[in-house]
């Protein structure tokens, strides 16, 4: 009997058990931090990995080099052609491999500075072709039914997802974000015109008959899911803009891939008016549904969407400020017309909290608006939170910095109406010193209303009028009235929702109505400005 060859012998351990369990083995893992990386678990080095779908790959890559070898060894000891359909299989698919790496070594070779990125994208489908058919050859060694079914499983989790990930026309495809817009007024005579796509994508704004404005961080287009384009807000009121975004597979800095464009174009009716419809909305905390039925209400456009504050209990992730803040606003607006964000407290809570003001487009979170005839004094009702997490919040030297500008502002003249926007009614209750300044700086600027949230409590008081807190503290009477959103109709966190409605016209004389999402009128007052 002839002794084994070193190829017999690495064959038949390849093609053993214990070849296909360290093979499954290898896979499961590599398994593992494909969906690590797809969750985008923090300690996982997504970047280093190719966003986690090409570790897998190159995984496969090197397996299947070892199905390379057990080739060299059949063509060198046997006759493989018409042996096995399987092995004429796995033969093909190293050919055209090998033709696939040679070709893009050339290019590599021709011009490396550039082509590096190029050649490193391609190995992993050309570990893909050897890998598959590798796994197919070891997958028969398990005898037991139960091993197999696993087996199949197995292979199942991890194609899947590498289909997913380099198929432009996957299951779920690249897409905007309610297929619109929000449209921020900053305060600085600009808009932010804000977007998101449910992938990593390059952001920008064409304005018919105008400019390109980009998405951009120093120079560079930046590379996100959320997009704010700042554009100059004369350029953009009563025109036509068309939102752009381009997805983005790979990204190296001087290389990369592109995959699909998406647009969506809208007509903007931005123009200053002698009288304005407010719709104000706040404290929906996550509950879209609810805050849909309540706008529902109010079937007329308005001018202006006020977004108050709390739009999600928490900010774990970009996801949140996508689905809870950016989305809705594109839903209520369309992107057709203006939205003006005054933060809440809630804006403060979870680790990516910090980053919304960015996000959003806003250098400054809170800024003065004037439109025409109407002043919107706009602050961050945002606080430090001691009762939840205060370890990465410090406030107090940004709420003095605040309430500084606030004080400073200069009394508007008397043609003009003001609004003073702030999440919380009693702002910088409990501490009586700011509290009294704040509400001497409102009375000084004239203030003709004050529109809040944060109590869970619809409430409207006249000036000289007292207020019950949602704790039902008796507050200070203040000579400003104040309009407070009551969020859910019932208090707490769920159901029925209120919005409120402020349509002023060029004389100052102000209807005020809120009405739930099931249909009840819950306040209707009128106020002369």
């Amino acid at each position: 009997m002839a002794k084994a060859t070193l190829g017999q012998k690495c064959s038949k351990h390849l093609h053993s058990q214990g070849g296909a369990y360290l093979f499954f083995a290898l896979t499961a893992l590599a398994a593992a931090l494909l969906y690590a990386a797809r969750v985008e678990w923090s300690w996982f080095p997504e970047v280093a990995l190719y966003a986690g779908k090409n570790f897998v790959l190159h995984m496969f890559l090197i397996l299947g080099g070892l199905a390379l070898f057990h080739l060299f060894y059949l063509l060198a000891g046997d006759n493989l052609r018409g042996k096995r359909p399987l092995q004429n299989l796995h033969l093909g698919l190293l050919i055209l491999s090998g033709v696939l790496f040679g070709w893009t070594l050339v290019i590599f070779l021709n011009n490396p500075a550039n082509n590096a990125h190029a050649l490193v994208s391609l190995l992993p489908y050309v570990g893909l072709a050897l890998g598959l058919p590798f796994a197919f050859v070891l997958f028969p060694n398990f005898k037991k039914v139960t091993r197999t079914v696993l087996a199949a499983i197995l292979t199942v989790a991890i194609v899947v997802p590498v289909i997913l990930a380099n198929v432009q026309s996957a299951v779920v495809p690249f897409a905007l974000a309610e297929q619109g817009a929000l449209v921020l007024d900053r305060g600085d005579d600009t808009y932010s015109i804000v977007f998101a796509t449910n992938r990593p994508s390059f952001g920008g704004v064409q304005i018919a008959e105008g400019e390109t404005y980009l998405d951009l961080s120093f120079g560079e287009r930046r590379l996100s899911r959320t997009h704010s384009v700042i554009v100059p807000r004369d350029a953009l009121n009563g025109k036509t803009y068309t939102v752009i975004a381009d997805e983005v597979l790979e990204y190296a800095g001087c290389s990369g891939k592109l995959g699909k464009t998406l647009s969506i174009t809208r007509t903007f009716k931005g123009a200053v008016k002698e009288s304005l419809n407010l719709l104000a909305a706040s404290d929906w905390h996550d509950d879209l549904q609810g805050l849909y039925a309540a706008i529902a209400q109010f079937p007329e456009t308005p001018d202006i969407f006020l977004m108050m504050g709390d739009a999600a209990s928490m900010y774990d992730s970009e996801e949140e400020l996508i689905a809870h803040t950016i989305a809705v606003g594109a839903h209520v607006t369309n992107g057709e017309f203006p939205a003006i964000i005054a933060l809440g407290n809630h804006e403060t809570f979870g680790p990516y909290s910090a980053t919304i003001p960015t996000q959003l487009g806003l250098d400054r979170t809170y800024f003065q608006v004037t439109r025409g005839n109407f002043v919107f004094n706009v602050l961050d009702g945002r606080d430090d939170a001691k009762d939840h997490f205060n370890a990465g919040k410090s406030y107090d030297n940004y709420r003095n910095t605040q309430l500084d500008w606030y004080e400073n502002l200069p009394v508007p003249e008397k043609s003009k109406h003001v609004l003073t926007l702030v999440h919380m009614p009693e702002f910088y209750y409990p501490d009586p010193a700011l509290q009294a300044r704040f509400h001497a700086a409102t009375e000084r600027l004239a203030t003709d209303l004050q529109i809040s949230g944060h109590t869970h409590v619809l409430d409207f008081a006249r000036a000289g009028q007292s207020r019950v807190d949602d704790k039902e503290r008796v507050l200070p009477t203040v000579q400003t009235p104040i309009l407070v959103d009551g969020g859910p109709k019932d208090g707490g966190y769920s159901g029925v929702k209120i919005v409120s409605q402020v349509q002023i016209d060029k004389n100052g004389l102000a209807k005020i109505t809120a009405r739930a999402g099931d249909g009840e009128l819950m306040l209707q007052e009128t106020l002369q400005f």
